[in-house]
């Protein structure tokens, strides 16, 4: 049986790491390269997100993006209005969009190829929709501004913010 990572693979990843901590050194005097960076390494998470769901299981889930935003206005949701720590709310806003996803993808489960893309499609409209008309939860189109970064979990030192903030997305992204 082959293992996933094979001992050729292991100096491959290992560069990887110190690149892309290497990256973000580099960037950290100037936000706005180290906002690119970032947004690069969120884009690597999604990517491997989807890779893992199309190579699994042979289907393109379009709903993607929507059930990945039910978690993400949870989690804003739990930490600004109930004051949670982010470590806490992000995997139970996890938790609870895989629910949902699971509750609105159960009826397309028997579609295949063009007809489970079109079904996902629409969960994803759907979802959309949701966000910019439920204004009391989301702020409508605009979206939710001034989200505070996580905090440091048991610690009274404040948040997660600037280089730190970025270590901890490309350790996360290469992971």
């Amino acid at each position: 049986m082959k293992t996933f990572f094979t001992s050729a693979a292991r100096p491959s990843l290992a560069l990887l790491l110190i690149l892309a901590l290497g990256l973000v050194l580099l960037v950290s005097g100037n936000r706005f390269y180290a906002f690119i960076v970032g947004i690069t390494m969120i884009s690597i998470l999604w990517t491997a997100g989807m890779n893992l769901l199309t190579g699994y299981t042979g289907l393109v889930p379009l709903a993607y993006a929507g059930i990945a935003g039910v978690s993400a206005y949870a989690t804003v949701y739990l930490t600004m209005r109930y004051h949670w720590s982010f470590w806490l709310a992000m995997p139970l806003a996890a938790v609870g969009s895989a629910l949902v996803g699971v509750l609105l993808g159960l009826p397309s489960l028997r579609l295949r190829g063009f007809y489970f893309a079109l079904s996902s499609l629409v969960i994803q409209t759907v979802v959309s929709l949701m966000f910019v008309y439920f204004a009391g939860l989301t702020n409508g189109d605009t979206g939710i501004n001034q989200i505070p970064p996580p905090d440091i979990p048991f610690s009274a030192s404040g948040a997660i913010n600037g280089t730190p903030l970025d270590f901890l997305v490309a350790v996360i992204a290469w992971i």
